[in-house]
């Protein structure tokens, strides 16, 4: 009996040390994800004053980047603990005092056999605010991504339509016209 207690022990014992060291490194066989972070930007010309209102972007993924989001609709979850949260002037802009925080939401498009992958992104300065938003980050998207990703110029902005507060457009990818712009920041974690 003292024999069969020591063999448990050991077993017990090296079952807690490999799961102790394959905790968080495999799931299902398949190897572990990493981050791909994209922090979205406007700016404006010199000269500009335009506060921003709205902006509308499509960022195209690279192969082996997702986004987590509802299966059936694509919805991304947003806010303090989704993948998708405001981040610098948008979350500055919420935090003073009497301010409506700006809507943010996307949506994932997952690849096809013809099409990259993609996020459709709108961040909206409610219209009982006084004021817009002073150009400067404004969002933070965060990706899985397979390890054999390491190039982040492959991550690109297709579509930016960027309005102002009053919702006079200030730019659009489809003219290339107006004193605004957006840009995307991916860090590789």
């Amino acid at each position: 009996m003292d024999t069969l207690l020591k063999r448990i022990f050991i077993i017990v014992t090296v079952l807690g040390v490999v799961s102790q060291f394959g905790c968080g490194h495999y799931d299902n066989g398949e190897p572990p994800l990493n981050k791909a972070v994209i922090v979205l930007s406007t700016a404006l010309a010199s000269g500009a004053t335009d506060q921003i209102g709205s902006v509308d972007v499509v960022i195209e993924l690279p192969a082996g980047v997702t986004v987590q989001s509802d299966p059936s609709s694509g919805a991304i979850s947003n806010g303090i603990n989704g993948v998708l949260r405001l981040s610098g002037e948008a979350a500055r802009f919420a935090s003073q005092p009497n301010a409506v925080t700006p809507v943010i939401m996307g949506k994932y498009t997952p690849a096809t056999s013809t099409n990259k992958a993609n996020v459709a992104l709108s961040m909206i300065v409610q219209p009982n605010n006084s004021s817009g938003l002073n150009p400067g980050e404004f969002a933070t998207l965060e990706c899985d991504r397979s390890p054999d990703v390491h190039d982040t110029s492959i991550f690109r902005l297709t579509s930016v339509l960027i309005a102002n507060i009053l919702g006079t457009k200030i730019y659009d990818s489809t003219t290339g016209s107006g004193p605004a712009s957006a840009t995307i920041n991916v860090s590789l974690l």
